[in-house]
């Protein structure tokens, strides 16, 4: 259902559904929260739900905190993801 709300343009109702999802243990609503933060520029914010995606086996979280530590220079930390 959160899907579905974001793609229709409501952001704000999806991020609360992910949100809940990801409460709930959801490691697609942990990564979906952690990318809209980092669509936000909160790096610092979103690093904690892409952990917790990632080691809930959300493979696309895993990629973006490879990333994240690839853009901060951290090449162990993106070599691990």
């Amino acid at each position: 259902y959160a899907t579905l709300v974001e793609k229709e343009g409501y952001i704000a109702e999806a991020k609360t559904y992910f949100n809940q999802g990801c409460d709930l243990g959801d490691a697609k609503g942990c990564g979906q929260v952690g990318f809209f933060l980092y669509q936000d520029k909160n790096f610092a914010a979103a690093k904690p739900f892409f952990e917790k995606a990632c080691s809930n086996g959300h493979d696309f979280s895993c990629h973006n905190l490879g990333a994240m530590a690839f853009d901060a220079k951290d090449l162990s930390a993106a070599l691990k993801h």
